[in-house]
Order: structure tokens, then sequence, then C-alpha cells
């Protein structure tokens, strides 16, 4: 009967071991930098138009625009926060989607605006908080073909 005890309860506590094992190996930490591959990719499929430009991306990361340094593009910024818990890829998607129906919607911006001028963005999965075990991305588009033209304009009346 001690042996049979003895057993089961050995067979009970490898049962209960395996089970925390297998529960403790199926938690996948997220991977930031596959979602900030994940999240650039997605920007040039949905914005198929724009050029990816990293030297916006100090303003996309900022939590001001007096941090970025007052660019005027910063207008265009909008930043959240990423599910954790959700597929890197999937909450990409998710994240760049919001952004297009944000600036489509927006009244300083619409579907036809983003469209004919803005032609550059950046895309940022930033670590955030004390620890940085939080993440969030930021976004921002930016329109230089209206540099471009105007100074091409005006070589043209001289």
């Amino acid at each position: 009967m001690k042996n049979l005890f003895l057993i089961f309860a050995l067979a009970i506590g490898t049962i209960c071991n395996a089970q925390v094992n297998v529960t403790e190996n199926s938690k996948k930490e997220f991977d930031i930098n596959k979602f900030q591959e994940a999240l650039t990719k997605e920007m040039y499929t949905q914005f198929y138009w724009m050029t990816e430009d990293t030297t916006l991306n100090a303003a996309a990361r900022a939590k001001s625009q007096k941090d970025a340094g007052s660019p005027i593009c910063y207008g265009s910024k909008y930043a959240g926060m990423v599910d954790q818990s959700a597929d890197e890829v999937e909450e990409a998607k998710k994240a760049v989607q919001k952004y297009k129906e944000y600036l489509y919607n927006s009244p300083y911006f619409g579907e036809k605006g983003i469209k004919e001028y803005y032609v550059e963005f950046a895309a940022q999965a930033i670590p955030w908080g004390y620890d940085g075990s939080l993440i969030r991305y930021g976004f921002i588009v930016d329109a230089n073909v209206l540099v471009g033209s105007a100074k091409s304009t005006s070589e043209r009346r001289d």
C-alpha cells in the first residue's frame, strides 16, 4: 500500500511539474524588433506612395512637439500602446490601420490631402516605462513635396 501511495504521489508530482513547465514555456515574449520591422513593412503596404525618412524618427519617438524640436509635421503624429499579448505582425497591422483611419478622417489631412501631398513617413516601436517593460508606437508623416514645389516654382519665375 505504501508503495502504491508513493508511486501515485510521484506520478501526480511529475504531471503537475510538467504542466507548470508547459505553461511557462508557452508564454511568448513580445519581440520589439519584429514589431518594428512589421510596422515599417505595414506602412509601406498601406501608404505605398511614401518612403521612409529616418530623420523623422526622433519626432515619432518624442513625447511632445517641444521634445521633437517643433517640426511642422508634428501635427500628423499619432502614438499608442502595444498589446504585448498579441502577435507582433497583427499588432503592427492594427496600429497602422488605426493611424490611416486617423489621417483619412482628420479635417486637417483627409485621404485626398494625404495622398496628394505627403511623401515620407517614420514608424517607431519605443520601449516605455521606467524599466522599458511597456512598448508604445509612434507614427509621423511629412509633406516635403511642398518645399520642393515652392522652390521649383520660385526658380521658374526668376
